[in-house]
């Protein structure tokens, strides 16, 4: 997999050519910028990808770009136990193509004894995790919030539910009074039929077995549902959008400026090391590879 980590410098005006993918870690707060990120892929009729990573407290710079700049956002949960396992075994089975008859004529007798002593099976299962860097237990996380030890749980009903409060109320009155405050993040889904919520990994299994009302079915989703989207005021999003865009100008002024400060004070010595044409302020020597000294009072 050939990557390129990049700064905004390569998000607009070059063309590389057969990118599929663009991932960014969190999203841009100017919003022309994510565009020209995100078209890095895509390009001259090709199909591609861009994957944003957001958190909670940035989902309306998410809700603006679909606003302003027209964009259809797709959320989608973080990969599943099962989505790993098929990934990391599809690349372990094309290195074995790779691997000299000789190393496998050496491990022979050994793989034999394995197969004696614990069965092929599970032999050649415990061989493909370790190849695959799975040697401890694979726990997965959420589909809704991506939490560690929690799993995304979809109770559907027949009859529509009006509210969040309809679905919580559900769960307070199915499951033992333990069950629901250990639940959390409930959201209603888009067809108002269904909502989704996080449940301990300890307790999917009885709630999975519990009996529900009449008109009711609880299970666990392999993908995210649409989800109803919180409210958002556009006028307040732009707002703190900008807010934040001139906050973060100021602490880059500050910055500049502390750095400008620090280097009148006087009084401290920096030594550099340099190649090509230049000189320095103070004791420097000669052009290029010569050391010198700046701010020496």
């Amino acid at each position: 997999v050939k990557c390129l980590v990049a700064t905004d410098v390569a998000a607009r005006g070059l063309d590389v050519p057969c990118v599929d993918l663009v991932i960014q870690t969190r999203p841009c707060p100017d919003l022309e910028k994510y565009v020209h990120r995100a078209g890095r892929t895509a390009r001259g009729g090709r199909e591609g990808t861009c994957v944003t990573f957001y958190s909670r407290s940035e989902e309306y710079i998410v809700r603006l770009l679909e606003h302003k700049k027209g964009i259809r956002m797709q959320r989608i949960g973080p990969p599943q136990p099962s989505d790993i396992v098929s990934a990391a075994t599809t690349d372990a089975v094309a290195q074995l193509d790779h691997v000299h008859q000789d190393s496998v004529d050496a491990f022979m007798e050994r793989a034999k004894e394995l197969i004696s002593e614990r069965g092929a099976e599970v032999s050649l299962a415990a061989a493909l995790a370790a190849m695959t860097g799975h040697a401890r237990r694979l726990r997965g996380r959420s589909l809704l919030s991506s939490y560690e030890g929690f799993t995304a749980m979809q109770l559907e009903s027949e009859r529509e539910m009006e509210s969040s409060s309809k679905a919580w109320y559900l769960l307070r009155k199915m499951f033992p009074e333990d069950v629901a405050p250990a639940c959390r993040g409930l959201v209603l889904c888009q067809d108002h039929y269904s909502a989704i919520f996080d449940a301990p990994d300890d307790m999917v299994p009885k709630m999975l077995k519990a009996e529900l009302w009449r008109g009711l079915k609880l299970c666990v989703p392999t993908a995210l549902p649409d989800l109803q989207q919180r409210e958002c005021d556009m006028w307040e999003a732009s707002k703190q959008l900008k807010d934040r865009q001139q906050r973060t100008w100021q602490n880059i002024r500050d910055k500049k400026n502390s750095e400008r400060n620090g280097n009148k004070d006087g009084g401290g010595v920096s030594s550099f090391r340099g190649r090509g044409k230049g000189g320095s302020k103070g004791g420097g020597r000669g052009e290029g590879g010569g050391r010198g000294s700046e701010g020496s009072g």
